[in-house]
């Protein structure tokens, strides 16, 4: 009971009895008197306190008493590691991730974790100028930049990249041995992962853009190594078909050096049911279209974003943290050798044949596939490979003894 006789209310103190609470007779003009004893309805003494009332969130307010659906958990965010958990929104680093254990595996140490990425999304600011950097020039449809060189290796999804390629469709498209622009793809008939679409890529606001009627398209560097980053923006570009020539699209995308962190902004992008199934992609997708991550809802499903931004951060390599069965080995893969591995992935050249193995004095023999006495020295009576005083002694050893056939045959 409070001062009031009311259960769990606050008021400390009603010196005069008058059913008053004393903080609010100091100040009746104030906030209550004591802001601290406003509700967040603006009652005075009101018991109405909205925020997180799940204990187990990371964000739990304990003076909380009306759940306003903000409670974050924290767990594990991979959906490729065995603990994952679906609701959690923060990472905890508790991903447990099978692999190979066996040292002398091909893959040994090898797990999903090393694949993988938190992807979050983060309050929404442009960081620079939509035309920060160098813009391109005679940028036309459905194109691909020539080559930009990095001046360091960045990492996706683990594999180390010097140059990346800028589509006028809104993504990067990663591939050091691209010597000149091309053509960039704008069909989009398939979610990510997927081999229909480019790859290794990073989506900022992939969709058909015309560039050739209006917009520009920028690329610059800032800040100095370790910590630099390259910054490429698409401002203003038109969407493609000519229903949809009023509406722009812009978006801007950050590669960090050192940690290989990517920022996502997209400003907006509005629909255009007319053209390409309003198709829109955010994300990225690996060396060979097996593994990808992309922004919730944004996976060829919703056409329209404005002003949305994401995270995408590497997950560090681990040790696996048990055995799944996954190991890989190299071996002899020729059937016919004698140590034939029927689950070795890849040949190390330790084949093994029969007839690499007679012995001194032996030849193989095709017919009976057998090692046999060598027919050019027929006195090698001990098959050593020499004819000797041990080949003597035994032809001594047995000189009188009948060879004759058993004629009872």
């Amino acid at each position: 009971m409070d001062a009031l006789g009311i259960c769990g209310g606050w008021c400390e103190s009603d010196a005069n009895g008058d059913g008053i609470c004393d903080c609010v007779e100091a100040d009746p003009e104030g906030a209550c008197g004591c802001d601290i004893y406003e509700d967040d309805l603006g009652e005075c003494g009101g018991n109405v306190f909205y925020g997180c009332t799940y204990a187990f969130a990371v964000n739990f307010d304990v003076d909380a008493t009306v759940d306003d659906g903000s409670c974050a958990l924290s767990g594990c965010t991979h959906p490729m590691a065995i603990n994952y958990n679906p609701l959690a929104e923060i990472e905890d680093a508790s991903c447990l991730f099978g692999g190979c254990t066996d040292s002398v595996a091909s893959n040994y140490g090898v797990n999903a974790g090393s694949l993988g990425y938190v992807f979050t999304e983060i309050e929404h600011d442009v960081p620079y100028p939509l035309d920060y950097g160098i813009g391109f020039n005679q940028v036309l449809d459905d194109w691909l930049s020539e080559p930009v060189l990095m001046n360091w290796d960045f990492e996706l999804f683990g594999v180390p990249y010097t140059q990346f390629q800028v589509s006028s469709n809104g993504y990067l498209f990663f591939d050091d041995s691209a010597v000149g622009s091309s053509f960039s793809q704008y069909a989009i008939n398939d979610q990510l992962p997927s081999d229909a679409l480019p790859f290794p890529a990073i989506f900022a606001v992939y969709n058909d853009m015309d560039p050739s009627n209006c917009g520009t398209i920028h690329y610059g560097i800032d800040g100095e190594a370790p910590q630099r980053k390259w910054v490429v923006s698409w401002n203003e570009l038109c969407v493609f078909n000519s229903t949809c020539q009023d509406q722009f699209v812009s978006a801007q995308l950050i590669l960090h050096e050192t940690s290989n962190v990517i920022e996502f902004h997209v400003v907006n992008r509005a629909s255009c049911s007319a053209w390409n199934n309003d198709a829109l992609i955010i994300g990225l997708q690996n060396e060979n279209a097996t593994v990808a991550h992309a922004a919730p809802g944004y996976n060829n499903e919703s056409p329209i974003v404005t002003e949305r931004s994401w995270l995408a951060i590497p997950l560090s390599d681990q040790a696996p943290n048990f055995d799944d069965g996954s190991c890989l080995y190299a071996g002899c893969m020729d059937p016919l050798a004698c140590n034939f591995q029927p689950d070795a992935i890849e040949n190390d050249d330790t084949c093994i044949y029969a007839q690499d193995s007679c012995g001194e004095g032996t030849v193989w023999s095709e017919a009976s596939q057998t090692c046999e006495l060598d027919p050019s020295c027929p006195t090698d009576v001990n098959q050593d490979g020499f004819v000797s005083v041990g080949d003597l002694l035994m032809l001594l050893a047995d000189f009188g003894n009948s060879c004759a056939a058993d004629i009872s045959e």
